[in-house]
C-alpha cells in the first residue's frame, strides 16, 4: 500500500507535542509493516536543527511549487529526507517566508500569539501538499492528513482533483488530535490566502464572514478518525463537540476512533536512563525495583524516603479540563491520611498558586514542581504508586498507557481515550485479571477522593496490589498494535472509495489551481 502522511509537525523534524510523535510512529510502523510510506512536511530550518535524533542528509529534489497568494505567486522548494531508522521518504516543503521561524505557530516575542498569517501558512501548506503528491506522481492509495493545518488537502482532493479524473483511486483520511483548535479565521483572511479563487472553496465558509478549516476536512475527507473509540462517541455530543456535533453525527458512518500507542525507545522501564533502576516482568523483579525508583524519587523532590506510604504522582498540563481543580478540592482530606502527593507541570496561574499552597501547608507529603523536566516525569510515572488524571475530557491521554507499562497504576475519570485504555479495579476484574487501574465517573471531587481512598487500601494488599501491577505491564500498549487498526480502517475505506462514482464539477484549469 502507499500511504502519504501529512501535517504541520513530525518528530526528528519538529515537534511541539503528541501530534509529532504520532505522525512519526506511524510512518515507523507501516515501513517496519512493508508498505511504501512518504511524509509530506513543511520545513522548519531552525527546528531541525534543534532536533536531537541523526537526521539523514537533506538532499534536492529539484521540484518547486508556485501556488498564488492574494496577489503574489509564492514559490517554495522542495527537499528530501528520510524518516530515521527507516525507509519512509520525507519530503520537506521549504517556503522561508512561512516556515523559517523560531515556532510552527505561535511567535514567542509576542507572548506566543498565534501568527497572523498562520490561514495563509497552512492554508499554503494542504495547497502545497497537493501539488507535491501531484508533480512528483506519488500516486497514494491513502493521503492521512492531521488537525486543521492541513485539513485542505481532502477538500482539495474531493472537490477539485477528482472532478478533473485526478486520485480517483486515493482514499483521504483525516485525523483529529486537538477539536478545540479547529482553524477558525476571517473572511478576509481566507481571502488574502487565496482561498476564495476558487467557487468549490465555499464548502468551507461556516458564515458569511468565517471559516473553519477543519470543518471543511471532515465534511470532504472519506474517513475521519480520533484519538480513541470513546471520543469518536463522545464528539457527537454537544458537549464534547465543539460547535461540530452535529456534523460528526450526520458522518458517523465514517468516524472511528484508534487509540495511540507507546514510544518504547524511550518509555521503556527496562532501559529508561532517568530511573533509579531498570526492571521488566520478566525479569521478576517488578516490586523491587520500584522501591528503589520510589525513594529515588522521594529524595529527588524533598518528600521523606517511606516505602510503606502511598505515594501518588500527578504529569500534567496544570488547565481546567485535567480535573486538577477536583484534586484541590479534596486534597486536604486526603491529607489527613498517611500519603504523599508529587506533582509536575505548568499551567494557569490560579492552579499553580493552589498548588504552591498546599505544598506549603504540607510540606513533608506534598511536592510540586511548576515547569516542564523530562528526567522527573520520568521518575514519577516509574516510582509514584499510583498516577492521577482526574481529566474531565481527554481525547486520548497517554500518561495513562506510559504509566501501566511502568506498573503505576492510573487513577482516570471515565472519558475518551481513559475509558478505552483502564480497566477498572474491581472484584470481579482483580479476579480474572483485567484490571488495569482505577476508574471514577461522576466529575466531582467526592467520587474521585472515593477512588484513591479504595486505590489506597488495594495497596496494603501486597498480593492483590502485585496481581494488578503486572498486569498492567503486561498490556499491549505498542504503536504496532495500533497500525494495524490503522490499517484496517484504510483498507475498508480505500474499498468504499473505489466503490463509489465521482460526481461531475466544473472543471478548473491546472493554472488556476496550482498557479
Amino acid at each position: 500500500m502507499r500511504i502519504v502522511l501529512t501535517a504541520s509537525e513530525a518528530s526528528s523534524f519538529a515537534r511541539t507535542g503528541g501530534l509529532a510523535d504520532v505522525v512519526s510512529a506511524l510512518g515507523r510502523e507501516f515501513d517496519r509493516a512493508g508498505h511504501d510510506v512518504a511524509l509530506v512536511l513543511p520545513f522548519y530550518p531552525r527546528l531541525v536543527a534543534r532536533c536531537r535524533d541523526v537526521i539523514p542528509p537533506i538532499e534536492p529534489t529539484g521540484l518547486t511549487i508556485r501556488l498564488p497568494v492574494g496577489l503574489q505567486l509564492v514559490a517554495a522548494t522542495v527537499w528530501r529526507s528520510r524518516l530515521p531508522g527507516t525507509r519512509a521518504d520525507v519530503l520537506l516543503i521549504d517556503q522561508p517566508e512561512f516556515f523559517a521561524r523560531r515556532q510552527p505557530y505561535q511567535d514567542q516575542r509576542r507572548n506566543d500569539q498565534d501568527y497572523a498569517d498562520n490561514c495563509e501558512r497552512f492554508s499554503y501548506l494542504s495547497r502545497a501538499v497537493v501539488e507535491v503528491i501531484r508533480q512528483m506522481n506519488l500516486e497514494p492509495d491513502i493521503i492521512q492528513v492531521h488537525d486543521w493545518q492541513t485539513a485542505l488537502v481532502p477538500v482539495l482532493v474531493e472537490h477539485i482533483l477528482r472532478p478533473r479524473g485526478e486520485l480517483l483511486n486515493s482514499a483521504t483520511l483525516l485525523s483529529i488530535h486537538n477539536l478545540e483548535v479547529q482553524g477558525r479565521f476571517s473572511r478576509d483572511q481566507a481571502t488574502l490566502s487565496g482561498l476564495d479563487d476558487v467557487p468549490v472553496m465555499q464548502v468551507a465558509f461556516e458564515s458569511q464572514n468565517e471559516v473553519n478549516l477543519l470543518q471543511a476536512g471532515i465534511e470532504s475527507a472519506d474517513q475521519i478518525i480520533t484519538v480513541s473509540p470513546t471520543y469518536a462517541r463522545e464528539i457527537q455530543l454537544s458537549e464534547f463537540g465543539h460547535g461540530l456535533h452535529e456534523l460528526f453525527r450526520s458522518r458517523a458512518r465514517h468516524l472511528a476512533g484508534i487509540l495511540n500507542g507507546v514510544d518504547s525507545a524511550t518509555w521503556n522501564p527496562a532501559t529508561d536512563r532517568f530511573i533509579a533502576r531498570n526492571f521488566s516482568v520478566a525479569s521478576g523483579d517488578v516490586l523491587p525495583a520500584k522501591a528503589v525508583c520510589k525513594g529515588a524519587l522521594q529524595e529527588r523532590v524533598g518528600l521523606p524516603r517511606r516505602g510503606e506510604v502511598p505515594l501518588l504522582g500527578v504529569v500534567s498540563r496544570l488547565i481546567e479540563r485535567k480535573g486538577i481543580e477536583l484534586l484541590l478540592a479534596c486534597s486536604d482530606s486526603l491529607l489527613r491520611e498517611d500519603v504523599q502527593l508529587v506533582v509536575l507541570g505548568q499551567g494557569e496561574k490560579s492552579i499553580q498558586s493552589r498548588l504552591a499552597s498546599l505544598a506549603e501547608r504540607h510540606p513533608s507529603q506534598v511536592s510540586v514542581t511548576l515547569a516542564r523536566n523530562e528526567s522527573l516525569a520520568h521518575q514519577i510515572i516509574a516510582g509514584a504508586d499510583l498516577i492521577v488524571m482526574p481529566s474531565r475530557t481527554e481525547p486520548a491521554g497517554l500518561n495513562q498507557l506510559l504509566a501501566q507499562s511502568f506498573g503505576t497504576p492510573p487513577i482516570v475519570r471515565a472519558t475518551g481515550g481513559l475509558a478505552d485504555s483502564v480497566v477498572d479495579a474491581t472484584p470481579h476484574h482483580l479476579a480474572t485479571g483485567s484490571a488495569s487501574g482505577f476508574v471514577f465517573e461522576p466529575y466531582d471531587s467526592r467520587s474521585l477522593e472515593q477512588t484513591v481512598r479504595r486505590a489506597m487500601q488495594l495497596y496494603r494488599d501486597r498480593l492483590a496490589w502485585s496481581k494488578l501491577v503486572h498486569a498492567a505491564m503486561r498490556l499491549d500498549r505498542s504503536w504496532t498494535r495500533s497500525a494495524e487498526q490503522y490499517l484496517d480502517v484504510y483498507e475498508r475505506t480505500l474499498a468504499r472509495r473505489r466503490s463509489q462514482p465521482v460526481a461531475s464539477c466544473v472543471e478548473y484549469t491546472e493554472e488556476r489551481i496550482a498557479g
